[in-house]
């Protein structure tokens, strides 16, 4: 007998199922037969009235992979494994999936006619704050590895710098002072390499790192690329480009595309202590690929997963923060194409990029 707070309620189930996202459904595994509240069907991604013969244990609407799951949470309960089973599923949503945690349970009525409780929650909002949480997470524990990174980093050279700068005050012999000139030199370009992927990391967090595209050269612009490294280079290794290298117009950001291939030098230069370095182009009907091979130390597959991971040190720990690669990577989507390496341990490497010929009008 329902109760007075159940029958005054009970015009508002519907409201408030529609308004909470839950559904509830009867089904008799018998005949095949059973009711549903509306909203049940929306969950499913169902039209609200259809059989439910035609959805329990079918699931037409679930994604692949999680439909087997259900199709196992029934057959749970069909065999007298559990009385009571839960599962998370994604459902077709338009053109998008949704979440919907689906709880499948005995009614508790005789066993010669099962009858099944099925509920189920949208619990959409639910997973978006929980991928918000982890993004948050993910960010805060970056912000903590980013502080102890730069920290140690930028410590590394300021005491490089002071110390030769004391040194050199007291030095009269020509060739150690000369010496120590250098390693302040380098030290500040280390320094300086430092700041510079600080501002360009929080120009393009904060989206405020612009870009300027226009039409240029992109054989003259490799060839003062490598004219800009030769000084760099380690002796036994030749930094070069291939001599049948013809002119080609290329629009993008000529700053930045320079900026990307410099980065791609400065590593296969860590790298190579005997050999060469190539940086080359080639066109092709939409694209055009830029690449920097060398015959370094080569990586190892482990190393391939994570070098455009922020902060990654992977090859011998090597001077630097770990941000370049990242940012070469921010960069060259932003200029519409894509990045990756290919490599063999031992066996040198090969950075590359493409960009479109003609790049669309949203990236500029």
């Amino acid at each position: 007998m329902k109760t007075t707070l159940g029958i005054e309620f009970e015009p508002f189930f519907p409201q408030i199922s529609h308004r909470a996202k839950i559904g509830c459904a009867k089904y008799d595994l018998s005949t095949g037969e059973g009711v549903a509240m509306e909203q049940w069907y929306l969950n499913m991604g169902e039209v609200p009235g259809t059989p439910l013969s035609q959805i329990v244990g079918i699931y037409s609407n679930v994604k692949p992979e999680d439909r087997e799951c259900l199709k196992t949470s029934l057959s749970r309960l069909v065999h007298g494994e559990t009385d009571h089973d839960q599962r998370e599923a994604q459902v077709k949503d338009g053109e998008g999936w949704k979440w919907i945690r689906l709880d499948i349970m005995e009614a508790g009525l005789e066993k010669s006619s099962p009858i099944l409780l099925l509920m189920n929650y949208d619990i959409s909002e639910l997973k978006a704050m929980e991928e918000r949480m982890l993004k948050a997470e993910k960010s805060e524990r970056l912000k903590s590895s980013f502080l102890a990174n730069i920290s140690h980093e930028i410590r590394m050279p300021l005491n490089a710098i002071v110390g030769f700068s004391s040194l050199l005050g007291d030095e009269e012999d020509g060739e150690l002072r000369q010496e120590y000139i250098n390693l302040i030199q380098t030290n500040n370009e280390l320094l300086l390499g430092i700041v510079n992927d600080v501002l360009d990391l929080a120009k393009l967090e904060s989206g405020t790192m612009t870009f300027d595209f226009m039409e240029f050269d992109l054989r003259q612009l490799i060839v003062e690329t490598v004219a800009s490294f030769q000084i760099k280079v380690p002796r036994g290794v030749a930094l070069t480009y291939p001599a049948s290298l013809d002119s080609f117009l290329l629009r993008s950001d000529r700053i930045r595309l320079k900026q990307v291939l410099g980065n791609f030098i400065t590593n296969a230069i860590k790298y190579t202590s005997i050999g060469s370095i190539i940086l080359s182009y080639q066109a092709m009907e939409n694209e055009v690929l830029l690449s920097v091979t060398d015959t370094g130390e080569g990586m190892s597959e482990e190393i391939k997963l994570h070098v455009f991971d922020r902060f990654y040190k992977g090859r011998n720990q090597k001077q630097g923060i770990g941000l370049g690669l990242s940012i070469c990577q921010n960069i060259i989507e932003r200029l519409g194409g894509c990045i990756g390496v290919s490599s063999e341990q031992g066996k040198g490497s090969c950075f590359w990029c493409t960009l479109p010929i003609f790049p669309p009008k949203d990236t500029y």
